[in-house]
């Protein structure tokens, strides 16, 4: 797992996260409801408002805890969901095999120099939104994330 996925996540803020849970599925929610302890809705109330509530709960509990497995989660189906062009992207920029942007050999982008990687990182925020590229990073523990220019999640993605 990637290390500081929290604290990117975090630094989504409120409006960004709740606006990116929206974009998961009901499963990568219950992942990261889970995770977080977040409690099932009643069912006196519509599905939205039930949804947006265990949203709300989610965010402040993961703002105060900093939980890096719930955090994973949501990147996870974050990036699966709208970051797969990005991914597929940077992966064919440094010639790694994939299908459809899923790995096929887990060990695929260890092998590669950080200089190399880095680089590409740094070409694909050209493109797409640089909070995407670190959270990506982050999550597969790539070298050169720290080197992005700082993430301003607010804006709506470029790519």
């Amino acid at each position: 797992m990637g290390a500081g996925i929290a604290r990117l996540v975090v630094d989504l803020g409120e409006e960004g996260f709740l606006r990116r849970m929206e974009d998961l599925s009901g499963a990568e929610r219950r992942e990261i409801f889970h995770h977080l302890e977040v409690p099932s809705g009643g069912a006196s109330v519509s599905a939205r408002q039930r949804n947006a509530k265990r949203n709300g709960l989610a965010w402040e509990r993961l703002a105060s805890g900093l939980d890096e497995h719930a955090a994973e989660a949501f990147a996870r189906g974050y990036l699966a969901r709208r970051g797969m062009p990005m991914i597929i992207e940077f992966l064919d920029r440094l010639g790694v095999p994939h299908e459809g942007g899923y790995l096929k050999e887990d060990e695929a982008l260890a092998k590669l120099g950080a200089k190399e990687v880095g680089a590409a990182l740094a070409a694909l925020t050209a493109a797409h939104e640089t909070y995407d590229v670190r959270l990506y990073a982050a999550l597969m523990s790539l070298p050169g994330a720290e080197d992005l220019a700082t993430p301003a999640p607010q804006d709506e993605a470029r790519g």
